[in-house]
């Protein structure tokens, strides 16, 4: 079997830890950066729906939710057997530093 593939990646926000929470948990806010309709239900177990203008739909479910500082929900894309809803992991931790939040997305 294939080894997982685990993609990292952080990025320097300049905002406080609260306003990137929000725009990762409020379907207003989520829709203002990223795809034409979301759903967001951020707590264990709560639903996580984007649609990208119709082009794509991504579902998944958090798994994880500690407000202002970390985000884990499994993702996935409806219609694609390759990738399906469920089949990745999602994690989101913010940091608060000098400046602004650092992202630490795996």
């Amino acid at each position: 079997m294939a080894e997982p593939l685990i993609v990292r990646r952080e990025v320097q926000i300049a905002a406080p830890p609260a306003t990137v929470f929000a725009f990762l948990t409020d379907p207003d806010k989520i829709v203002r950066w990223m795809g034409t309709e979301a759903t967001a239900e951020p707590n264990p177990g709560g639903l996580y729906l984007l649609n990208l203008g119709g082009r794509a739909t991504a579902r998944g479910q958090f798994t994880e939710v500690v407000p202002v500082h970390r985000l884990a929900y499994s993702f996935g894309w409806e219609g694609n057997d390759r990738t399906p809803p469920g089949s990745s992991l999602v994690e989101i931790d913010l940091v608060e530093e000098p400046g602004g939040t650092r992202v630490k997305l795996t």
